[in-house]
């Protein structure tokens, strides 16, 4: 056989795989049902949902998104619900072969590597007293998405309570607080070889937490996870972790989380991911147990694999979670300590 008629031959073989390729980009769609059904559900935030995203029964796509609609009159009083204000009103088209109840909970919701966004309905058992109702031409109302609203509370109490401390430390009244402090703690250690005055030691106790500053606390914070930190390296890379490329890349991820999060916007959208993430892997682990609820051996269905990995995401995603604040906590302090220290 010639070069020639080998080169032949490859290149036909490469344009029947691009025109494979391309059939299955444009042509090829996943089954999501007859979309014969149709539901009208009002959301309060409808972020990165669009025309065309995919719906999701139990896990399982049924439809999509078909129109998405603006209520013009949505923040009169008699258009709340539940004191929420639902701005849009999104048509879900889905297969009739689907049955929906007005107890199901729909919500929107994060998936994949790529953060794909998708509406999930997901059955739930009627409260007590409650009748079953088949949805027909009813609106529908999403769960609200996690807030980070009262993150950033906490975030700016905390600043609030580091300057009200910092201010303490300017009154003569902390320093005479140190001294009563001093003294309770004299009269505590008194106290530990005389058991009829256990109760007057609970007492100084109580006042002697009762005088801790809360910037202290965080200021122990910062200190033991940066412990911790330092322990976890040594155990994972050695004494001479610092030379370890690993953890040098994983450094670097740490600098740059805390580059992304410099202005409260990009703080509250990436906490909203990770609560929201928390909150996926948490219906997955409820959607797991509703499974085995039914089974003569309700027990059997925490050891089985599909629990196994949900739970195991989602103690994941809370411990990622924890360590990311916990760094959001020492950036804090050390930002206070510069500050202080300029003036």
């Amino acid at each position: 056989m010639s070069n020639q008629t080998k080169n032949a031959m490859i290149g036909v073989f490469v344009l029947v795989g691009l025109g494979i390729l391309t059939y299955i980009l444009l042509f090829l769609h996943p089954k999501i049902g007859d979309e014969g059904q149709i539901l009208r559900v009002r959301f309060t935030d409808i972020d990165k949902v669009s025309i065309g995203t995919r719906v999701l029964f139990a896990g399982h796509p049924v439809g999509e998104v078909t129109n998405i609609q603006e209520i013009d009159d949505a923040r009169q009083k008699d258009k709340l619900y539940k004191g929420e204000v639902y701005i849009y009103e999104l048509t879900l088209k889905i297969d009739s072969g689907v049955i929906v109840y007005t107890t199901d909970e729909i919500s929107a919701m994060t998936s994949g590597l790529l953060g794909e966004r998708q509406v999930l309905i997901s059955p739930k058992p009627p409260k007590p007293g409650q009748i079953l109702v088949r949805v027909t031409d009813q609106i529908l109302y999403a769960t609200p998405p996690v807030s980070i609203e009262e993150t950033l509370k906490l975030v700016s109490d905390f600043t609030e309570k580091l300057d009200t401390g910092f201010a303490t430390l300017e009154k003569d009244e902390f320093w005479e607080n140190m001294g009563a402090i001093a003294e309770n703690v004299a009269e505590i250690s008194d106290s530990l070889n005389k058991p009829e005055e256990l109760e007057s030691f609970i007492t100084n106790a109580s006042e002697f937490s009762d005088n801790l500053n809360n910037d202290l606390y965080l200021r122990v914070t910062s200190i033991l996870s940066k412990g911790e930190t330092l322990m976890d390296d040594i155990n994972h890379y050695g004494i001479l972790f610092h030379t370890n490329k690993s953890w040098q890349r994983l450094r670097a991820r740490r600098v740059n989380l805390m580059g992304t999060l410099s202005t409260p916007s990009e703080f509250n959208n990436f906490f909203t991911d990770e609560i929201n993430q928390i909150s996926t892997s948490l219906s997955r682990v409820n959607m797991v147990l509703n499974d085995g609820e039914g089974c003569a051996d309700y027990w059997k269905t925490l050891c089985g694999k599909e629990f196994v990995k949900v739970f195991a995401d989602l103690l994941r995603r809370i411990d990622g979670l924890e360590q990311n604040i916990k760094l959001v906590n020492q950036q804090i302090v050390e930002n206070r300590e510069e500050c202080c220290n300029c003036q």
